[in-house]
């Protein structure tokens, strides 16, 4: 145990945490090479992701630490198995996600009819008609 988790090691735990699904090598290394490019800090060598990583993956909800922890059947884990989900299960969000949600207010939005007008004044060349009104390229 190198306290990180490479390639092989990530592979495994996607196949054991899905067993009813089935996935191709290449989808398994395109959804590694994207995970890896994007949690990149957190890659320590030919080590991988590190326990920081894994957390911040599960605290961004790629993953959901309760399925994985019942897909590996852990429930008979030892303590100190047990005491590690346990601290995932804690960890609040990612201060830098709850910053860019605060600040950029991002989420979902309600806007109101005159909203969509507003923002759709400007459009020009309908390509058709839908059911309310002209279909614009956008």
């Amino acid at each position: 145990m190198d306290g990180g988790l490479n390639t092989e090691e990530f592979t495994s735990l996607i196949v054991a945490t899905n067993p009813s699904s089935t996935f191709s090598e290449e989808k398994i290394n395109t959804f590694l090479d994207g995970l890896f490019m994007i949690y990149n800090e957190f890659i320590d060598g030919d080590k991988g992701l590190t326990y920081e990583g894994l957390l911040r993956i599960y605290n961004d909800g790629v993953a959901d630490v309760d399925h994985d922890f019942d897909a590996l059947q852990l429930q008979d884990a030892s303590p100190e198995v047990e005491k590690d989900f346990d601290a995932l299960r804690l960890q609040d969000a990612s201060p830098e996600i709850e910053k860019d949600v605060d600040v950029l207010q991002l989420g979902p939005k309600p806007y109101s009819y005159q909203d969509l007008d507003m923002f759709t004044a400007k459009f020009s060349e309908p390509i058709g008609f839908g059911g309310y009104r002209e279909v614009y390229q956008g």
